[in-house]
Order: C-alpha cells, then structure tokens, then sequence
C-alpha cells in the first residue's frame, strides 16, 4: 500500500471513530460510472446531490470501470481494478445491490 494511502485511510479511519463517538454515523456511498456511459450522468448528479445534502455523514466515492472503454468512448478515469471491485460485489451477498453487465 502506498503511503498516500495509508495516510488517507488513517484518516478516514479516524474521521470514523470520531463520528461513531458523537453518535452521528457515516456512510459510504459507491457508485461505479464511466464516462462513456450514457446513463451514468444521471446517477453521477444523485450522488452529487447525496454528497450535498448530507455533507458530515456521507463519504461519496465514485469508481470508474473499465468494461465500457471497448464501446468507443476511452474514460480516462477508468481502471480495471474497479470493475474487479464491482464484480466482487456482485459475487458478494449484496449481489441484489451491484449492476454487472
């Protein structure tokens, strides 16, 4: 793991804590997109907004996938360890919850 991760995610982690201390919560919202998407702006403009509106409690992450690439749009954004992620959950018990192609 590299150190900008590590750094990141100690504090991430210690965000957490914090919140879980004051008894607010915090939730992580990820959304799995590409540019070359045609329904993604949606869904981009909803996270955004959940982003907004919850601006304490709410870590938004947005992964970009690869699989889309071969359609004829290059997202410059993409990489295949986020549609391994994504194909993770599908195989995980929130298949119901993840959209795999």
């Amino acid at each position: 793991m590299s150190r900008k991760a590590v750094i990141f995610l100690s504090v991430f982690l210690s965000a957490m804590n914090l919140q879980a201390q004051s008894g607010k919560g915090l939730a992580v919202v990820e959304l799995f997109t590409s540019e070359g998407c045609s329904s993604c702006p949606p869904a981009d403009e909803v996270l955004s907004e959940i982003a907004k509106t919850y601006k304490t409690n709410v870590y938004p992450i947005e992964f970009h996938v690869d699989y889309r690439d071969s359609l004829g749009w290059q997202d410059p954004f993409s990489q295949a360890r986020y549609f391994q992620r994504q194909r993770a959950y599908g195989q995980s018990r929130v298949k119901r919850e993840a959209h795999l192609r």
